[in-house]
């Protein structure tokens, strides 16, 4: 078990003083990739008195719950009396019930109270106001724990980490080898990828053709900067699939674009269809288990999936819009809707929109190359 560098240390008591003097209802912890935080919170709780100290750690979605528990456990800090899961899991209630056109409608309710000591939010950078509201709700001390580099949520005005309370920014010795890590910070530091090859499964290139470098393509997340190429790109990756259907089917994933706080969906939000049928001609009845743990089932829009976003005034999904939800195919997503997402092989095609700062740039860079877990194809000019 390696030691912790200064900075850490630093974090490390920070949080201990005040998880002893509870002297504000929540607490920020901001670090870029590879400086540790989840090992800083770890060895922390470790250190803190446990016998009977109940903590709640929870992350936007499943996998990404999974990944921290796993985590914690090779760290001797998940204890049985702790919960480890989605924040959606942690604090809401499926309640069903008959919609007034007869479907069945699935609505979630908040829990009425926690048993619970402490929540440890982490990737707390994608979590919502709405959604942090919630949080807080129940008066029990947060630690929000996520990466201050990334861009501001989609589905919020500013968020839980712009400012954070203590600050990781060294790359701890265990992560500075990583090539997509080396890639995170080229990105944040100067916005600039050369071509090349930095690792297995890791490089730049400015050749369109390597979008299809990775076999599988639906199990590749695909990120762009226009909903145009997000659109031309979703249309490909189900050719490639052998879908040529105009309607989505059981299996496809599927991304939200629309916040339904009754439905507790948020614009941005991946999710895989488990059912789908024709309602009148502009709906569709779906089943949709989303990765966040919620279950969304409801009427949603059909002329939304392949259009163009924001919707044309004009069309079919825009005035179904009152009777249905926004859903479209989930293989290609732009960098703002991938945060708080990840997978083990992402395609990033660089897009710079004509209003981006350098600073947005930056950020927006460093965002995308930050959702690969294990190997990244960036497709763009060279730097």
């Amino acid at each position: 078990m390696f030691e912790l560098t200064d900075d850490q240390k630093k974090a490390k008591d920070r949080i201990l003083v005040w998880l002893k003097a509870r002297d504000k209802p929540a607490l920020t912890l901001g670090g870029y990739a590879g400086t540790g935080k989840t090992t800083v919170i770890a060895r922390t709780l470790k250190t803190f008195a446990r016998d009977k100290f109940r903590t709640a750690f929870c992350c936007f979605t499943g996998k990404a719950s999974e990944v921290l528990g796993r985590k914690l456990a090779e760290e001797e800090a998940l204890f049985p009396q702790d919960y480890c899961g989605t924040i959606h899991g942690l604090i809401y209630s499926p309640v069903t019930e008959p919609g007034d056109d007869g479907h069945e409608a699935l609505r979630w309710e908040r829990k009425p109270r926690l048993e619970h000591d402490l929540i440890v939010v982490d990737e707390a950078s994608m979590v919502s106001e709405d959604l942090w509201a919630d949080l807080r709700s129940y008066g029990v001390p947060i630690l929000a724990v996520g990466d201050h580099g990334q861009l501001p949520p989609i589905h919020g005005r500013e968020s839980v980490m712009t400012a954070p309370d203590v600050v990781l920014e060294g790359i701890h010795r265990q992560a500075a080898n990583n090539p997509i890590i080396k890639l995170s910070v080229l990105a944040r530091e100067t916005g600039r990828i050369p071509s090349g090859r930095y690792g297995d499964g890791v490089l730049k290139t400015d050749d369109p053709e390597s979008v299809w470098m990775f076999s599988s393509p639906g199990k590749v997340m695909y990120l762009c900067g226009y909903n145009n190429t997000r659109t031309a790109l979703n249309r490909a990756v189900r050719e490639k699939l052998g879908e040529h259907a105009k309607t989505p089917r059981p299996g496809e994933r599927v991304i939200c674009l629309r916040n339904a706080r009754e439905k507790k969906i948020h614009n941005g939000g991946l999710g895989t269809l488990s059912s789908i049928a024709e309602r009148g001609d502009h709906l569709f009845d779906a089943d949709i288990q989303m990765d966040s743990q919620a279950r969304f089932k409801g009427a949603i829009s059909r002329a939304q999936f392949g259009a163009r976003y924001p919707l044309d005034r004009d069309s079919p999904a825009y005035r179904a819009q009152k009777d249905g939800y926004l859903f479209d195919w989930g293989y290609a997503l732009t960098v703002h809707k991938a945060q708080g997402s990840e997978a083990e092989r992402v395609v990033l095609i660089e897009e710079r929109l004509p209003n981006m700062s350098d600073e947005d740039w930056r950020r927006w860079l460093y965002t995308g190359v930050t959702r690969a877990a294990s190997e990244l194809v960036i497709i763009g000019a060279e730097a």
